[in-house]
C-alpha cells in the first residue's frame, strides 16, 4: 500500500514517520520543499496527479491559499481510482466539495475521510453525510493534549505580553494597530 501526502512539513513528516512504521509505502508531492531535505524512503513525484496515479491513499498537509483552493477535484480523484481513500485533516476549501461527491456516489473512489468542510460549520444537509463511504469528525485533527498545552500557554503569553502594553509577535494586523497594544 501507498500513502500518498499532499505537502511535506512537520505534520506530514510525523505521519510518514507512522506510517512507514506500519508499512507503507510513502511518495510526496511539495513543489515548495528542498529535493534534499526528503529523507531516503519516501518517493517524491514532480507531477501533481502523479500523487494520484500513484497512491492508495492520499492525505492532505497544505495551507489553505489560492494555490490549493479546490485543488483536489474531479480529475485527481478520478486518479486516485475505485480504491483510492481521500484524507483531509488539513483545511476545508482544498477539497471541491462537489466533485468530491459525485466521485463517491459513482464509486470513482472508494471513500473520504475529513476533518473539516468548505463551509464551517457545515450544514445538517450537507451531502457528504448521506455518504457511507465517508467518516467525518468536528474539525479536531489538531486537538491533541499537546496542542492544547501549547495553545493555553501561547494564550497566557499574549495575555501577558498585551498587560505589558505590548502586541503578541501572532498578531496577524500588527500594522492596523499601529505598534501598540490598545487597552
Amino acid at each position: 500500500m501507498t500513502l500518498g501526502l499532499m505537502g511535506y512539513g512537520s505534520i506530514a513528516q510525523e505521519t510518514a514517520a507512522i506510517a512507514r512504521g506500519i508499512g507503507l509505502d510513502i511518495i510526496i508531492y511539495d513543489p515548495h520543499r528542498d529535493p534534499n531535505a526528503v529523507p531516503d524512503g519516501v518517493d517524491r513525484v514532480k507531477e501533481f496527479i502523479e500523487l494520484f496515479e500513484r497512491a492508495d491513499a492520499v492525505s492532505l498537509h497544505v495551507p489553505l491559499t489560492e494555490e490549493t483552493r479546490n485543488a483536489i477535484s474531479t480529475e485527481q480523484l478520478a486518479a486516485l481510482g475505485e480504491h483510492g481513500v481521500l484524507i483531509n485533516t488539513a483545511r476545508g476549501g482544498i477539497v471541491d466539495e462537489t466533485a468530491l461527491v459525485a466521485a463517491l456516489e459513482t464509486d470513482t473512489i472508494r471513500g473520504a475521510a475529513l476533518d473539516n468542510f468548505t463551509d464551517e460549520p457545515p450544514s445538517e444537509d450537507h451531502p457528504l453525510f448521506d455518504q457511507d463511504n465517508v467518516l467525518v469528525t468536528p474539525h479536531i485533527g489538531g486537538v491533541t493534549r499537546d496542542a492544547l498545552a501549547r495553545m493555553s500557554r501561547g494564550a497566557a503569553a499574549n495575555i501577558r505580553t498585551v498587560y505589558e502594553g505590548e502586541i503578541p509577535e501572532s498578531t496577524v494586523n500588527s500594522e492596523a494597530l499601529g505598534g501598540e497594544a490598545t487597552q
